[in-house]
């Protein structure tokens, strides 16, 4: 009597473990994240009936050998290991392969006999591969791994890098006001993930409905920086770009490791159908790969019970981040950036200046972040202070740029009888400049900015320079 089961000495080409989690986020001023589909799970083995390295001549001749050489009228499986499962109780894999009465094993098995293999030499020709694949469930995450943050910006606000440096902003104070018809759509995405789960990420692709027929020359993508690809799929009215990485953000804290890509910078010329849109959506997907969020874990077996040291299986993680960004809400809080520059004549630039400004500063409650200083000749002072408070919810950010320049004056006084007395002192020239943001909220940010200005005017016209 032929078995339903025999045994060969066979290896699967590969064991994939893929997991899947879809998460839908409304970007406005409640925002929210939340699952919008349950996380799914798929385990792949794929065995080629290859006659050399997979399912060889010697796994054939297992086959061979307990047949007996007859023909069997019904199916025949054989089993060529098995694979054993730890860290699986963040799945259901324990109901879905009743693994707890398995001894935490999953016999492989595949066929030899079926009605796509009628001939012994199918097994050996590589024409064809068995292919067995299990669903799965994992748990939701108890932290939510990926956030994104979106926000929309004017042409003006678009131009201040993080670090500005003097002929930047003197060039930006020199310019006229004007209404630019660009706007600039800022990306970030970032993950948190179990320290123990090292991963390559990136971001696979990013998609987002757009409202209307775009030329590519009216969009511009800068990815950290440099200009990057982006195209504009008709058929589904939306544009798309592909393969930014993430990198790892210093120590893990918290058990939690954090990633981040570069920060994305869509330029949009001619942006009037954004205005009469509602929502802009979009979808953003990420792969994390050698990594499950469910930590499952594996080893393979080999039909003679050895451990299979050099197999590693495929993991991959995929987050789908579907998200709407309400542009009403957007649209009022775009970062508003009104400057000031400010005068005082007679006034010696010195460091003693730098440590008044730096005061008044923290008497309005903002922390210094970072302060460069540039090297002039003859004492010329260039000095660019960057500050910033948290004004509700939002931060309100500062840059103050000092310049001046001393000099040395003649004064002359008429003495008694008619003498002039001539003397000399150095005095001096003190400019400062300030360009605030604030998302949303001019007033507030103009009514700050003036009462600096005023506490220095008030400061500053008592140090005048004497004789």
């Amino acid at each position: 009597m032929i078995n339903d089961l025999v045994y060969a000495r066979a290896l699967p080409e590969s064991v994939s473990l893929k997991e899947t989690y879809h998460y839908e986020l409304e970007i406005s001023r409640n925002s929210s994240t939340q699952l919008s589909k349950p996380p799914a799970g798929l385990i792949e083995i794929t065995v080629p009936y290859d006659g050399a390295r997979y399912f060889s001549r010697r796994a054939c001749g297992d086959v061979e050998r307990q047949l007996g050489g007859a023909n069997p009228a019904r199916d025949v499986d054989a089993q060529i290991g098995h694979l054993h499962f730890a860290g699986y109780g963040g799945t259901d894999l324990d109901k879905v392969l009743d693994l707890a009465n398995h001894y935490d094993t999953l016999p492989i098995r595949v066929p030899v006999v079926c009605d796509g293999l009628l001939r012994p030499e199918q097994l050996y020709d590589d024409q064809s591969a068995a292919q067995i694949s299990y669903a799965y469930a994992p748990a939701a995450p108890e932290v939510i791994p990926a956030q994104l943050t979106a926000e929309l910006m004017d042409e003006e606000q678009f131009a201040i890098p993080d670090r500005l440096d003097w002929d930047a902003l003197a060039k930006r104070l020199a310019r006229q006001a004007s209404f630019e018809d660009t706007l600039a759509l800022s990306l970030q995405v970032r993950l948190a993930l179990p320290e123990q789960l090292a991963a390559a990420c990136r971001i696979v692709k990013v998609t987002l409905g757009w409202p209307t027929i775009t030329s590519l020359r009216t969009l511009r993508l800068a990815v950290g920086g440099q200009a990057a690809p982006v195209r504009y799929e008709p058929a589904k009215a939306s544009i798309e770009w592909k393969n930014v990485p993430l990198a790892a953000q210093g120590e893990p804290r918290a058990g939690l490791q954090a990633y981040a890509a570069p920060p994305m910078w869509l330029q949009i010329g001619h942006p009037g159908e954004l205005y009469r849109q509602a929502e802009l959506s979009g979808n953003i997907e990420l792969e994390l790969q050698g990594a499950l969020l469910s930590d499952l874990q594996l080893r393979l077996f080999d039909g003679a019970g050895a451990q299979v040291k050099r197999f590693a299986p495929e993991r991959t993680t995929t987050i789908h981040l579907k998200f709407r960004l309400i542009l009403d809400d957007a649209f009022a809080q775009r970062p508003l950036s009104p400057y000031q520059s400010l005068v005082f004549d007679e006034l010696v630039p010195d460091d003693l200046r730098l440590f008044d400004i730096e005061n008044a500063l923290r008497d309005y409650g903002f922390r210094i972040e970072d302060q460069q200083a540039d090297q002039l000749p003859l004492g010329a002072l260039r000095y660019l202070i960057k500050a910033k408070r948290m004004e509700g919810p939002a931060e309100l950010r500062l840059w103050v740029l000092v310049d001046g320049e001393p000099y040395a004056t003649d004064r002359q006084t008429e003495l008694p009888g008619g003498q002039l007395y001539t003397s000399t002192f150095v005095s001096g020239d003190l400019r400062v400049h300030m360009l605030g943001s604030l998302p949303g909220n001019a007033r507030e940010l103009t009514r700050v900015m003036n009462a600096i200005h005023a506490a220095l005017s008030d400061r500053f016209a008592r140090l005048r320079a004497k004789s």
